[in-house]
């Protein structure tokens, strides 16, 4: 049985104290002059053969002092580091491999044994390999200055007054430095703290996929969805999914609008002074009343709010749908109504995803358990689980009356004839010889405008037995 895939969750500090700020600025500055001393020593050839765990083992029989760091934390950078350097390396292969795919082309032996040679860091055997690597890798330097990597050993947590706490090492012997996180959720495994700008640190921690994602079913049914501003869905039997989408995001719309407009009135008169010297004024102006700390966390607040908005909706709609025909908005639609400038400023930071960047229906849905087909891509597909924490996406407003969009929706998938024109893009033939017709499809949705659609089919390419699509 193959192993769970791992996924990455992100645990914050809550209220820590500045004093212990400053020791992990310390801890992380130490960490950040093993890092470079790793790039440094070990991003060459030499050591290009050699695994992580041998090339520490030479560094701790040398005597390595860790520049002051306990070994425990010092080992945990350098692996680190190590495998950012065998990373890297990784990547310089790529065009090394189309190098050697263009001279081998009719030698399949020569082609085998130039791509051994290069799985196994031997490229200084052979003259053009060398040349091609030393060409496409020429080593780094690290100036990571922020980060500390805990091995199981360096850590202990546990929840203490309904709050989780994290027990780190640090640098006085027979101490441990304790950090408060926010909720009562306990990391596990390897952990990489990555200091913030705010004063509180990031906690990364990896767990397995099948502990972070739910194994409740979809349902069984098969679903035409319209995609919407007012609410995030209506389904083909009228019901709606996430009604309120629209006020929240107007809301935080207006008032983005209207600070934007009071900092621009502020940035006009840091530049007068500035510009009539008064250099101290203007500085004072620049950095207590333009930045962006208050700024980008109001709208880290604002993203989780309209995610987890939208994953209830996503949530609802796939309890009863194991297969969803849903609409394209990703192309070019043009509508003759006019609208005030509000309403098209609120509309284009919704239709852009600026608004939450709340990923597409089609990229979350086999997350969820079900398979989506929309009018570009004409074929559905089944998947077994969705997460608990998932995602939704950006749509079109449906009018009260008109779940027959979604209806429209719900038959497209598998009608023989279906298919959706564009003129700057080439019409693919459907699976199985079908050849599309010509249609023209008229679509009442978006802002409640009746404007034609413009979008393009696709192909499906099966694997195994999935149905994978593609556009084009």
């Amino acid at each position: 049985m193959a192993k769970p895939a791992k996924v990455t969750r992100i645990l914050h500090s809550q209220d820590l104290h500045r004093a212990k700020y400053d020791r992990l600025i310390a801890i992380a500055a130490l960490c950040g002059r093993v890092r470079a001393d790793a790039w440094q020593r070990c991003s060459g050839l030499s050591t290009a053969p050699q695994s992580a765990y041998a090339i520490r083992n030479v560094w701790m029989a040398a005597g390595y002092d860790w520049h002051g760091l306990p070994a425990v934390l010092g080992r945990a950078s350098l692996l680190d580091a190590l495998g950012d350097i065998n990373a890297c390396r990784e990547a310089a292969k790529v065009p090394v491999k189309k190098a050697i795919w263009h001279k081998t082309m009719g030698n399949a032996e020569e082609r085998h044994r130039l791509y051994s040679l290069l799985k196994r860091n031997q490229w200084d055997a052979d003259p053009f390999l060398h040349r091609q690597m030393r060409k496409q890798w020429k080593g780094g330097h690290s100036h990571c200055t922020n980060q500390i990597v805990l091995e199981p050993g360096a850590y202990t947590a546990k929840v203490w007054h309904r709050r989780a706490w994290l027990y780190m090492q640090c640098l006085e012997r027979g101490q441990r430095l304790a950090i408060p996180l926010r909720g009562a959720t306990l990391p596990t495994g390897t952990l990489r703290l990555i200091l913030q700008d705010d004063g509180q640190v990031e906690i990364h921690h990896a767990v397995d996929e099948d502990t972070a994602c739910s194994t409740k079913p979809c349902g069984s049914d098969t679903v035409g969805v319209d995609k919407g501003y007012t609410e995030a869905y209506t389904d083909s039997e009228g019901e709606r999914h996430g009604e309120g989408l629209g006020d929240l995001l107007a809301r935080e719309s207006d008032h983005v609008k209207v600070k934007g407009e009071s900092r621009n009135k502020l940035r006009a008169v840091e530049r007068k002074h500035r510009a009539a010297g008064r250099i101290k004024k203007a500085d004072n102006i620049r950095r207590n009343n333009l930045g962006d700390r208050k700024w980008d966390r109001r709208k880290k607040l604002h993203n989780a709010q309209v995610r987890e908005f939208l994953c209830k909706a996503a949530h609802g709609l796939v309890d009863n749908a194991d297969t969803i025909a849903c609409e394209d908005l990703t192309a070019n639609m043009k509508s003759a109504q006019y609208r005030h400038r509000d309403t098209k400023r609120r509309l284009a930071a919704w239709g852009q995803g600026r608004d939450g960047g709340h990923p597409h229906l089609d990229i979350s849905a086999p997350r969820f358990g079900a398979g989506v087909g929309k009018p570009r891509l004409h074929v559905a597909n089944r998947f077994p689980h969705r997460p608990v924490a998932g995602h939704a996406a950006r749509g079109s407003v449906l009018r009260p009356g008109r779940s027959r969009v979604g209806c429209g929706y719900q038959r497209r998938p598998q009608h023989p004839a279906a298919h959706v024109r564009r003129r700057d893009y080439a019409v693919h033939a459907l699976p199985g010889g079908q050849t599309p017709a010509a249609e023209s499809n008229r679509d009442i949705g978006g802002d409640g405008s009746t404007r034609t659609r413009a979008c393009h089919t696709a192909h499906a390419v099966l694997t195994g037995r999935e149905r994978i699509t593609q556009p084009c």
